[in-house]
């Protein structure tokens, strides 16, 4: 993946190390909520080090009897992982939320998210039959996530989550919302 972020390599990292052993399509989320907290070590080795045996301790596979028969291989992870954060080519990050109280008709929300400057830049709205309902900044749409002080560390926590491709929300940004949801503002998100 060309335009991929260290959030995304590292989540595609994990999910194929998949110390726990499950099905593909499981691990590809199942990790995802250890990404923000491994990220944000990459550059420091020992810290790293410490964060992949917690990772394991969370798991329930890493602890002080098992750690002398993997410490070889942790240290050969935390060289993987540094080398990851050479191959990202781009800051934002991409990702669909999915929202369980589904605000004014929206299931799920995707957002582009610029990890340099650490906010939420683009926000797609989508309902409950996978239709755009509102995007954001877009004449005639208001906002709901571009104001928010989240980090991805925040919205992992709060959030079902998941990444996605950078293509992905491209394809569903350019879809035009429903014409009678624009029109009438029904779906929309004008009261917060």
């Amino acid at each position: 993946m060309e335009n991929s972020n260290i959030y995304q390599k590292v989540n595609e990292y994990l999910a194929k190390w998949d110390p726990i052993g499950l099905p593909q399509e499981i691990a590809n989320v199942e990790y995802v909520g250890y990404v923000p907290e491994i990220v944000e070590v990459l550059s420091d080795k020992k810290a790293l080090y410490i964060s992949l045996k917690s990772f394991l301790n969370k798991l329930g596979i890493c602890d002080e009897d098992t750690l002398i028969d993997i410490k070889k291989e942790l240290y050969w992870r935390v060289d993987e992982l540094t080398k990851l954060k050479k191959e990202c080519q781009t800051h934002e990050v991409f990702f669909r939320i999915y929202d369980k109280e589904k605000l004014k008709g929206i299931s799920s929300w995707l957002i582009a998210y610029d990890d340099k400057k650490k906010c939420t830049c683009c926000e797609v709205g989508i309902g409950n039959t996978g239709n755009v309902i509102t995007k954001a900044p877009c004449e005639g749409f208001h906002d709901y996530w571009l104001h928010s002080i989240f980090t991805i560390k925040e919205y992992v926590e709060l959030f079902p989550f998941e990444f996605i491709s950078k293509e992905e929300f491209e394809s569903v940004w350019n879809d035009e919302p429903n014409p009678i949801t624009a029109i009438t503002g029904v779906g929309s998100i004008d009261h917060f």
